[in-house]
């Protein structure tokens, strides 16, 4: 049975839930944000996105290390995380400039490294 605000379940126990529609993925790149909000006197942050890099990106560090980053909602079209320690969250004067040398070195051992993930 449906109504606006979704679609109402009723399982073998007799009990109601409603699940609301997800609304589509279709953001725009031009209308894709980033939000960080933290306050000064709290130790966490939210991060909301509509963003599907940073999505992305997030939903990893959100398996890799569940106890400093968690999914706390999903719209359908954006996502906010949270942040248990607001200090991973840092702002750089400059990109670090590597000589040719140095960029060779890290491609090897990027390539090092993927090698030993795969075997």
């Amino acid at each position: 049975m449906a109504s606006k605000s979704g679609y109402i379940n009723i399982d073998e126990n007799e009990e109601i839930t409603i699940d609301e529609p997800k609304l589509s993925n279709s953001v725009s790149v031009s209308e894709q944000e980033v939000c960080i909000n933290f306050m000064r006197d709290e130790d966490y942050a939210t991060i909301y996105t509509s963003d599907t890099t940073y999505m992305t990106k997030l939903d990893k560090l959100c398996k890799t290390s569940p106890d400093m980053y968690s999914l706390t909602a999903d719209t359908g079209r954006g996502k906010t995380y949270r942040v248990e320690d607001k200090t991973l969250i840092s702002f750089r004067a400059k990109k670090r400039e590597l000589s040719e040398e140095q960029k060779i070195a890290a491609g090897e051992r990027m390539r090092k490294y993927q090698a030993s993930k795969h075997n």
